[in-house]
């Protein structure tokens, strides 16, 4: 059996392998805070396109329907009790990368709103929507920071283990 630093290699595979697939009561909580969050930034985009000429481009669009996507994933999510993100890679990858894109295209956008001075669009949501998108990106941010540790980590602990071999 290898070891690394008192750490069996087997226990943290068999503990990988025994995760299940259903997010606790905190991640639903966290889903659902953000289903209704994104409903009223829905509500705010829906409300610019009728009474705020200022406010008209692309990213406004790209917002919106972006807002639909994760409305229904999220909504899907929570009434399904189960965690999409762990069931296949390839939507985990595509929800990250529109997450990310998403994020820096909102706070692009609602800095664009201030600096064109769109006073039409200037509410309590954009405000909220500009602390929430730099939240999100600083939590990117760590967990980025954070994969690349932990994948050098895992790169040190493989060519340690297969010295010993």
């Amino acid at each position: 059996m290898s070891t690394y630093k008192g750490i069996s290699l087997t226990s943290i595979t068999e503990g990988a392998r025994n995760i299940d697939n259903k997010p606790d009561k905190t991640e639903l909580a966290i889903n659902v805070m953000f289903i209704i969050l994104w409903i009223f930034a829905l509500k705010y985009i829906m409300d610019l396109e009728k009474y705020c000429k200022c406010s008209d481009n692309w990213k406004r669009d790209y917002v919106k329907y972006s807002l639909i996507v994760f409305i229904i994933f999220l909504t899907f999510k929570v009434l399904n009790h189960t965690n999409l993100i762990n069931v296949n890679k390839y939507l985990l990858f595509f929800m990250i990368l529109l997450n990310f894109v998403f994020t820096v295209i909102i706070l692009v956008y609602i800095n664009e709103l201030k600096k064109n001075e769109c006073k039409c669009s200037d509410t309590e949501m954009r405000t909220i929507l500009e602390i929430v998108s730099y939240v999100r990106l600083i939590i990117m941010m760590i967990g980025l920071i954070s994969l690349i540790y932990l994948y050098f980590k895992l790169y040190k602990l493989y060519k340690h283990v297969n010295k010993r071999r």
